[in-house]
């Protein structure tokens, strides 16, 4: 890593996201056992917890790498508005490279509002048009790459080719529009691709199997060429397959209290213990750490544990280990 300028460069787009925890709510199901959200229609509904963050995939996981000890940076194109400001004061805070940001005049940062309702979340999200071709070089070890707009394919183009030329090593967290609507790149980039994080949902879209038996999915991703395939499942814990084995380990303990940036947390804190040349079992356990932390506070970052306090955890807790599925 001595002739690299970061560790680790996460590429995606960052937000300024709005927190808002309702406790008057009702979940209806619907078809194909689908959950929806109910709200009073055409009322005030007040709600019990406020707040802003700035966040996003590409600066949760970046957060995370920084505080587990990774050089890390932040490849992303933000507009030219006062959320940007904010996004760029917490990578300063978190002593996250800034050298990879690129401000996009005429273009406002994207948004979410994320309403918390019973430890889960429902996501409204807001995306300006972005213009990625002007990213400069990737020097990094690893590179994650998670969600992006429809401004995907030359990011694509590029990660793909430099990941065969043998620049660095990539983890693949993929947003949810390239899952819906660039399925061949996706599976094309995994040919590429040395970690690759799904959720369950994420990983039946993916593979075409509508089974949330674990084994075939992960072997599915597998065939596609992720070298190390996951797949996260809330509650239920992780799923990988690695040097032909099937491994589950279950959630860390924790209260739910807003399941946000969990993901980010877990693909980050795996991603982390593989860098530190830690072998896959003990990167599960990292992660689900992590995730662990995350889940525990409304918002995100707040609840993210530094690298001694998940050794600590870990060291309290020595049967807590993955198993064979």
């Amino acid at each position: 890593m001595a002739n690299k300028r970061y560790d680790v460069v996460t590429v995606g787009d960052c937000k300024a996201d709005q927190f808002l925890k309702l406790d008057r709510f009702k979940i209806f199901s619907g078809p194909g056992g689908r959950k929806f959200l109910g709200l009073a229609y055409a009322q005030k509904l007040s709600v019990s917890e406020f707040g802003a963050f700035s966040g996003g995939n590409a600066l949760n996981a970046a957060v995370n790498f920084s505080r587990l000890g990774l050089r890390a940076a932040v490849a992303t194109v933000l507009g030219d508005d006062h959320e940007a400001e904010h996004i760029l004061e917490v990578m300063r805070r978190e002593k996250i490279g800034m050298g990879l940001v690129v401000r996009q005049r005429g273009t406002v940062t994207d948004k979410t509002v994320i309403i918390v309702t019973g430890g889960e979340r429902t996501i409204l999200g807001y995306h300006d048009e972005k213009n990625y071709r002007r990213l400069p070089q990737l020097r990094s070890t690893w590179v994650y790459l998670t969600s992006l707009g429809q401004e995907y394919k030359p990011v694509y183009d590029r990660i793909y080719a430099n990941r065969r030329a043998g620049d660095f090593r990539l983890a693949f967290n993929p947003g949810s529009r390239q899952l819906v609507s660039a399925r061949s790149a996706v599976i094309k980039l995994l040919g590429a691709t040395d970690l690759l994080f799904l959720n369950l949902e994420e990983a039946q879209k993916l593979s075409g199997l509508a089974t949330v038996a674990p084994r075939p999915l992960l072997k599915k991703l597998y065939d596609f060429g992720a070298g190390v395939p996951v797949i996260t499942d809330g509650g239920r814990g992780a799923y990988v397959f690695s040097s032909g084995k099937f491994l589950r380990i279950s959630a860390f303990p924790a209260k739910r209290v807003d399941s946000t940036g969990a993901g980010d947390a877990f693909a980050s804190g795996f991603t982390a213990a593989v860098a530190f040349g830690q072998t896959v079992e003990e990167a599960l356990r990292w992660g689900s750490v992590s995730a662990a932390g995350e889940i525990g506070h409304i918002g995100v970052h707040t609840g993210l544990p530094e690298k001694f306090r998940i050794l600590a955890l870990l060291k309290s807790k020595p049967g807590y280990r993955p198993r064979k599925i």
